[in-house]
């Protein structure tokens, strides 16, 4: 798993607790942000109460591997001739809110090659997936021509660049101020399976592939949301 900003380490946190995670990479920009936050919020990235983790902060898990870096540049170049070709099963995009972001937008909607990298640098079956912003509401107008015009362009990008399956959802307990809005894109049209699972299929899943609490004796699930 790639993980594209993040330095607060709460995605990280939530990707270490899936037995199936071998290796989480983190790319982030900001050095001096991890130090605060492994400062001033280690509740974050903590990871002391997950079964399967071996270390209180999942910063100094040893299937975590952080890298800081310009990602935009990073798969750019992990997918040009004589780069590392580093692939990957899922990429996260956990920056700030295309829309709110200039240096987002200009990566996702104008530079090809960096939506291009992004499908040469996941495996077959490989997905990403990337925060909208807020969810939107009833009166709010079509995407194409209204504020949030960044959602319709972002996913003409990643069709551009490949991506068989594209998906949006609403999701009420991150804990902002109103439902947040994600995309998921799957590089192949078939994985869109996965997506279109029961609710009891996906809760047997996820309860077979995600660590329980060193806290409950393992009875009870790590996952958050």
């Amino acid at each position: 798993v790639a993980i594209i900003g993040g330095g607060e380490g709460a995605t990280l946190r939530e990707v270490l607790k899936h037995r199936t995670v071998e290796e989480a990479v983190v790319l982030e920009i900001d050095e001096e942000l991890v130090d605060i936050c492994r400062e001033h919020m280690p509740e974050w990235s903590d990871c002391s109460d997950v079964e399967g983790s071996d270390a209180d902060s999942c910063f100094d898990d040893s299937r975590a591997r952080l890298v800081f870096t310009d990602a935009f540049r990073w798969f750019v170049d992990n997918a040009s001739p004589g780069g590392s070709g580093e692939r990957f099963d899922v990429i996260i995009m956990d920056s700030l809110a295309p829309g709110r972001s200039a240096l987002v937008e200009s990566g996702l909607y104008d530079e090809t090659s960096f939506v291009e990298s992004l499908h040469s640098s996941l495996t077959p079956d490989g997905v990403f997936a990337v925060q909208n912003g807020r969810a939107k509401a009833a009166s709010d107008p079509p995407e194409r021509v209204g504020r949030d015009v960044h959602t319709s362009r972002m996913m003409d990008a990643l069709g551009a660049a490949g991506f068989g399956s594209l998906h949006t959802y609403d999701e009420g307990h991150s804990k902002f101020h109103m439902p947040w809005e994600y995309l998921v894109a799957m590089k192949d049209a078939a994985s869109r399976r996965q997506w279109h699972r029961t609710e009891g299929e996906v809760e047997v899943e996820l309860h077979r592939r995600v660590h329980g609490t060193r806290s409950s004796g393992g009875r009870e699930r790590a996952l958050r949301y």
